[in-house]
């Protein structure tokens, strides 16, 4: 699907996910913006948005799996850290999302055109980047993408004449 933004694929997604107070969903400390604040409502709301803290400028799979347990939902993290240029192996956290049944966002658009990613293979659930960085497209325009799985659990708040088969 297209978007004007990452955010607003990510605010999909945030906006969409049926997560209740006593949930929780994991996220990376010193992410860009784009990857924090589409989540925090939902921290106004009883959801505990934990943060997994980098070290060294990296994002360590044990410590992921450590900030894990049986209430987190969501799992959110950038493809390449803006900071440090980290890259994530997203099949590995992927795997990660499977052992929890949470969903794994990626924020894929200091990466995506840059690296090769099979969303498929790797196992992610949903996708949001702009294509002004290595996609070199314009401003305004970005992409998303949606597994089947993401696809059963999400809920868009909002839908427009398009979103109905018939």
């Amino acid at each position: 699907f297209f978007v004007r933004s990452t955010s607003q694929g990510l605010g999909i997604a945030a906006t969409g996910i049926p997560i209740r107070e006593g949930d929780n969903l994991v996220l990376v400390d010193r992410e860009f913006p784009a990857n924090l604040r589409p989540w925090m409502p939902l921290g106004r709301r009883g959801v505990e948005l934990r943060r997994v803290r980098q070290r060294d400028g990296r994002v360590r799979i044990d410590d992921l799996r450590a900030a894990m347990d049986a209430r987190t939902r969501v799992l959110s993290i950038s493809f390449v850290q803006f900071l440090s240029g980290f890259r994530v192996d997203p099949a590995a956290v992927a795997g990660l999302c499977r052992e929890h049944d949470a969903l794994f966002i990626l924020d894929a658009i200091q990466g995506l055109g840059a690296f090769p990613l099979d969303v498929e293979a790797a196992g992610v659930d949903f996708l949001a980047a702009d294509a002004h960085k290595w996609m070199l497209g314009p401003e305004g325009v970005g992409l998303g993408y949606a597994s089947p799985r993401a696809l059963e659990r999400i809920q868009p708040a909002l839908e427009g004449w398009l979103a109905v088969e018939r």
